[in-house]
């Protein structure tokens, strides 16, 4: 949704509502989480709203990272 114009310029700030946590049907691993975002400009006014879903690693089950990770 685009309620609001956005304009050369403009500064926009973003901030997200986590809405519904879950966990996965198929993968023992991860859980789902669900959120609202929403875009306001430099003075308060939306001008962009949406909603979006994503898997996140529980935790102790996400691959390990960092330089040590890469070499095995």
């Amino acid at each position: 949704r685009l309620p609001h114009p956005v304009f050369e310029g403009d500064t926009i700030y973003a901030r997200s509502e986590v809405l519904e946590t879950r966990e996965s049907k198929s993968r023992a691993t991860v859980g789902l989480v669900r959120v609202k975002t929403t875009g306001v400009n430099q003075h308060g006014i939306p001008v962009i709203e949406f909603k979006r879903s994503f898997m996140v690693w529980k935790r102790g089950h996400a691959p390990p990272s960092g330089p040590r990770a890469a070499r095995t």
